[in-house]
């Protein structure tokens, strides 16, 4: 157990919208001076998270401790939070300057007090030369920096942002992940941070929570969660590409693919269940690799090949199941891979991982 504060902590939270449960009896707690990174896929109930939190929506049951107090009667604008939605919504009509005070112009703080905050903010994000623009003098990434410099100008110990970089291109969406991590680091305050996108959640997170299904289904630092995942719903989703499921059955300690065996640690929940989904990694599916005598091992047809810069993403299909391996783009013979085109495929052993009923079952051995 951690001997930090928990500065916020969701105890059995609900919350439907009509028949639709969003969240489920959650549970979480961010402690100080977390980068806290909140993932899930489109629908999975982040903002509402979020929401529920900065008091714009009220859970149906449950708790919401802020600074260790019970936020429920506390109004929205005197939680004190930091907040930075997904659209930046910049008003048309007011400087680059205007729009980042707004927040603290409402809310009448003294004008030294929003020079200070301005111009400090703006400094971190690389805005300075821009305070004087209107929002159409603007390109897409630098509105997205003075939407961020807009929540982050209240000086609070925390700050929730709500999916910022969402709809922004790849280079930019890199630099912004960059800029993010060194003024949180700056500011040396606490930041509950929500997204979609597994790369920028493992990027940016000193610690991350898988949502889904109405819960976290997981919590804790990103590299112990992404390879040690406990839950299917994480495994499923932390990675880009996605993970693969394998056709696959467990049966006597072992794991049975249409291209083979391999020996398997697996608990009782697994052995001879129905219902195993069987796991694997993009990277871990290795082409044109020798077979090491532990693996599954077949011949595949490429469908489609991705190129991510550094890294290609080939589009697999072997006895009518379709599968993705990450590669590098410096890899021998990556050229040969041209469309329809056959090649070996291993997957070593302890790439395989088992889930039953959700719930990490066993893994394949080397």
């Amino acid at each position: 157990m951690s001997s930090a504060v928990s500065l916020v902590e969701y105890q059995s939270i609900s919350k439907a919208f009509g028949e639709n449960v969003v969240l489920d009896d959650l549970n979480f707690a961010v402690d100080e001076g977390e980068f806290s990174v909140v993932f899930g896929q489109s629908l999975s109930g982040k903002s509402v998270l979020l929401r529920v939190l900065l008091g714009l929506d009220h859970p149906d049951a449950g708790t919401v401790l802020l600074r260790g107090v019970d936020a429920a009667d506390t109004k929205p604008g005197a939680r004190k939070i930091g907040y930075v939605p997904q659209s930046f919504a910049l008003f048309p009509n007011k400087t680059v300057w205007d729009n980042i005070a707004y927040t603290l112009t409402v809310q009448h703080d003294a004008k030294d007090t929003i020079t200070e905050a301005v111009e400090r903010v703006a400094g971190l994000l690389d805005i300075s030369e821009l305070l004087d623009r209107m929002p159409d003098q603007l390109s897409g990434g630098q509105k997205q920096r003075v939407a961020i410099a807009r929540g982050l100008a209240l000086k609070t110990d925390l700050y929730v942002l709500d999916d910022p970089l969402v709809g922004l291109d790849f280079k930019l969406r890199e630099k912004l992940i960059d800029d993010l991590r060194e003024t949180r680091q700056a500011l040396g305050v606490t930041f509950l941070y929500a997204t979609a996108d597994a790369t920028e959640a493992l990027a940016l997170a000193s610690k991350v929570g898988v949502l889904a299904d109405g819960i976290i289904q997981e919590y804790g630092p990103p590299i112990d969660v992404y390879r040690n995942p406990e839950r299917l719903a994480t495994m499923a989703t932390l990675c880009f590409p996605p993970s693969n499921q394998l056709p696959a059955t467990v049966s006597e300690g072992q794991i049975d693919t249409p291209w083979g065996s391999v020996p398997a640690t697996i608990n009782g929940a697994a052995d001879g269940a129905n219902g195993v989904s069987a796991l694997v990694r993009p990277e871990r599916i290795g082409l044109r690799a020798a077979p090491n005598g532990n693996s599954v091992d077949g011949e595949a047809t490429v469908m489609l090949r991705e190129d991510l810069g550094a890294e290609e993403i080939v589009y697999l299909e072997s006895n009518g199941q379709r599968f993705t391996s990450l590669v590098r783009a410096d890899t021998a013979d990556l050229d040969e891979l041209t469309l329809g085109a056959k090649v070996q495929f291993t997957i070593p052993a302890d790439a395989i991982v088992l889930f039953a009923d959700g719930q990490r079952a066993g893994q394949g051995q080397s």
